[in-house]
């Protein structure tokens, strides 16, 4: 449903990331990391940890990517790794108590930068393209699912 003159979903994504990377940008800079370990680090904030896979779909990375991430960000204490306990062929991140101190911070300033969107969307605007992203989402992670399971 979009004229001629309104550029796709993707591309309207696309430069939305594109934006609020840019204002995270001294967030990140700040925590010394980068766009993709940023958000590996959400995910694990939100985890109780999680397998290099899940983290890699989530964090919307590569495997390899995921890998890199998880590489450097263990390097600095950031996060840790355990062999799953009941598959110990697979490996879980967690998010390491010196992470979650050093996040603090940055999550306090993505806050902020949501609320300054917020306050230049307005309010509805900023709560309805949240519901719209997590319908987005959830229905691609579905079909995810379904072809998986298919």
């Amino acid at each position: 449903m979009t004229s001629d003159d309104t550029p796709s979903v993707g591309v309207l994504l696309a430069r939305a990331t594109r934006a609020v990377e840019e204002r995270m940008a001294p967030v990140l800079d700040t925590l010394g990391v980068t766009a993709d370990q940023w958000r590996v680090l959400v995910v694990l904030g939100t985890s109780a940890g999680i397998t290099m896979s899940d983290l890699a779909r989530l964090s919307v990375l590569s495997a390899a990517g995921a890998t890199r991430a998880v590489d450097s960000l263990t390097e600095r204490a950031l996060v840790y790794r355990r062999a799953d306990p009941t598959d110990r062929r697979r490996v879980v991140v967690f998010l390491s108590a010196h992470g979650a101190s050093r996040m603090a911070p940055a999550l306090e300033a993505a806050a902020r930068i949501d609320a300054a969107i917020a306050a230049e969307i307005g309010s509805a605007r900023f709560l309805a393209l949240g519901d719209g992203l997590i319908h987005l989402v959830s229905a691609a992670d579905g079909a995810l699912a379904g072809e998986t399971s298919a």
